[in-house]
């Protein structure tokens, strides 16, 4: 039996549904786990929606101040852990990098990079310069005795010759097809979501790297050229903005529009998640990173068309999936795509894509430990 200690310094969002979906693949093969946060996480309301199932299951203990390597060394030491699994290990594999006398001596520790810097082409060039110091970086931490590198990859990633170790941006069902189609339409007729309109949507936390704006402009031009269109548009999540962007700045912004509106203004648990985007005609998802997220895997698995704007590697990742319609950030190129969307048919399902096991088995390292015992190399 391995004594896995999960660290995630952020704890919050999909990063504490990441930290459940491992803990729970760990002790379902038999092993311990504990897990350390920073204290004010405990008493969260994202605590109590994605991680309450582990009170009782699990050992917990608290992060105090910045993560270091030497805080992993304590905490390892202190709960007597063989591994360390890091959801989000960015921040702590450029401190890796940067330590010189200190080694993960007390246990093996695994990094999940959610950010591939390589994601990110083209970029100007300061933002070159400031990528290539973190590959860089990485690159050092993961020649540290005991660290293991482990790149988050996106769902249409295929390995090739590649021999890093890589985790697939997985989807998490967190229940039956059964359950997320009948809590999908449970969802439908408790918001009054009509059948007779065609409902576009936006869902998780609606922060301004989701551009509301600039999707709610898109909508307009849409109808402007598809006056006959009856069409939605739901909010369901809360909306997180520094721009000063509220519900109430949606429903003025939508009122001179021939637009039925929902708007569900709250944290929202991954089941949930599921069953809003299942319970949508597309999903639209105008985002400004650079990374995978869990709206398009959600989008493909479910079988819902899905409107997708953004940077180079975001479009590429919808083309792979050929998962919808993709396009830059910019609110004609979205109208023209909403039309399309619109205008077709809903996507077959992909049930058995991207599955949640093959993620945790990869980022704990228990395909490659399981290989080893068997006395195997093709890892």
């Amino acid at each position: 039996m391995t004594r896995f200690l999960i660290v995630e310094e952020r704890a919050s969002g999909h990063l504490l549904v990441f930290v459940r979906v491992v803990a729970e693949h760990a002790l379902a093969a038999g092993h311990s786990v504990i897990v350390a946060l920073p204290p004010s996480a405990r008493a969260s309301s994202e605590f109590s929606k994605h991680l309450s199932g582990l009170l009782g299951r699990v050992q917990w203990l608290d992060l105090v101040g910045v993560v270091t390597p030497a805080t992993v060394n304590v905490l390892a030491r202190e709960s007597q852990a063989d591994v360390a699994v890091v959801p989000h290990g960015d921040e702590l594999a450029t401190r890796y990098a940067f330590s010189l006398g200190v080694r993960p001596l007390a246990c093996a520790v695994r990094l999940l990079i959610m950010r591939d810097p390589r994601w990110e082409k083209p970029a100007p060039l300061q933002r070159r310069f400031r990528n290539a110091v973190k590959l860089a970086l990485v690159r050092l931490a993961s020649l540290k005795r005991g660290v293991e590198v482990v790149w988050l990859r996106e769902p249409s990633f295929t390995p090739g010759s590649s021999t890093q170790s890589f985790a697939i941006d997985p989807f998490i069902a967190d229940g039956s097809w059964e359950a997320i189609d009948a809590e999908a339409a449970h969802l439908r007729s408790n918001l009054k979501m009509h059948p007779d309109v065609f409902w576009f949507g936006m869902t998780g936390a609606i922060t301004d790297r989701k551009n509301l704006p600039m999707v709610l402009k898109s909508l307009a031009l849409f109808l402007e050229a598809r006056p006959d269109a009856q069409i939605g548009f739901a909010i369901i999540g809360p909306i997180v903005s520094d721009q000063g962007l509220t519900a109430d700045w949606v429903r003025a912004e939508t009122s001179r529009l021939d637009l039925a509106l929902v708007i569900v203004n709250r944290l929202l648990s991954n089941f949930e998640m599921n069953a809003a985007v299942a319970a949508l005609d597309a999903v639209v998802m105008a985002y400004s990173t650079h990374s995978p997220n869990s709206t398009l895997g959600k989008a493909h698995v479910l079988g819902t068309r899905l409107v997708a704007a953004g940077p180079p590697s975001v479009r590429g990742f919808v083309r792979a999936l050929d998962a919808g319609w993709e396009s830059v950030l910019e609110a004609t190129a979205m109208a023209e795509n909403l039309e399309l969307a619109w205008e077709a048919a809903p996507p077959a399902k992909h049930p058995d894509a991207i599955p949640e096991s093959g993620f945790a088995r990869s980022l704990l390292g228990l395909e490659s430990t399981e290989s080893a015992r068997a006395g195997g190399n093709d890892l």
